[in-house]
């Protein structure tokens, strides 16, 4: 009577283990990588960014919007963000690269390097082609002193400048997740 007591009280404690070890084992993998926000490739080298070590890195703050192919107008807005060269340096960068930026929805946009060191065709806040200017390119995470968020955010590409030129649309990808740094041979 007493062995059949202690073998259920036995059998009852591993099945409450194993029950445990099951839900354990569902559980998302690790915290880490559903907190990174960004990530960027070079190569074989690819490290992830989580958005409180983004908000630590040097950061610029500049007027910049975008012209549409139907020559509307958005901006100038006051951007605040990491200046990609920034984010670059901690890459071995080739002689010669462009970026692939991809959105969460699985947008992708290449952009040369020209492009990402700020040489870019600029226009007025009437959209009047002025010509080619040097503005500085970020990963911006706020918005007229607001973090992105709804259809921008976290994170957008953007181009900036004291002026507060604007430049093509087609340059700003909005919810961006991953970087990748292509090299030109």
């Amino acid at each position: 009577m007493r062995e059949d007591r202690i073998v259920t009280i036995a059998f009852i404690v591993i099945f409450l283990l194993a029950v445990v070890l099951y839900i354990y084992i569902s559980l998302p993998r690790t915290e880490k990588e559903a907190k990174y926000v960004l990530t960027i490739r070079c190569g074989d080298v690819v490290k992830g960014y989580e958005m409180e070590e983004l908000l630590t890195m040097p950061k610029v703050t500049g007027l910049g919007g975008y012209i549409k192919k139907n020559n509307v107008t958005v901006g100038p807005f006051n951007y605040t963000g990491i200046p990609i060269h920034h984010l670059l340096q901690a890459f071995p960068l080739p002689e010669a690269y462009s970026i692939k930026v991809r959105a969460r929805d699985g947008y992708e946009r290449n952009i040369s390097m020209d492009v990402v060191e700020g040489r870019v065709k600029v226009y007025s806040e009437n959209g009047s082609f002025i010509g080619m200017g040097n503005l500085t390119m970020i990963l911006a995470y706020e918005k007229e002193g607001k973090r992105l968020g709804g259809d921008e955010g976290p994170l957008r590409i953007a181009f900036v400048s004291e002026e507060g030129y604007l430049t093509e649309s087609k340059l700003w990808v909005k919810n961006v997740v991953s970087i990748e740094v292509v090299a030109i041979s």
